[in-house]
């Protein structure tokens, strides 16, 4: 009887990058899919939460390296 369901999943965040994430969900009442659904949404997640956060600091970066030209230019 399966009672645990792992799900891992290996991005490519390009730029020779990878993020790898897992979750394990207990199986309940015998539905291993209901289990593996759960699982794999969390491991969305988890990833969706990375490209956001990446794209924040990616655009703060952006930001400040603007205003660090804005700076630098002659008046």
């Amino acid at each position: 009887m399966i009672t645990e369901v792992r799900y891992e999943r290996l991005y490519n965040l390009g730029n020779f990058e990878n993020a790898k994430y897992g979750a394990t969900s207990t199986v309940l009442d015998g539905n291993a899919l209901a289990a593996f659904i759960e699982a794999r949404a969390a491991v969305e997640a988890q990833h969706n939460q990375f490209l956001t956060e990446r794209v924040a600091e990616q655009q703060r970066q952006r930001a400040k390296w603007d205003r660090q030209a804005d700076e630098d230019l002659p008046l």
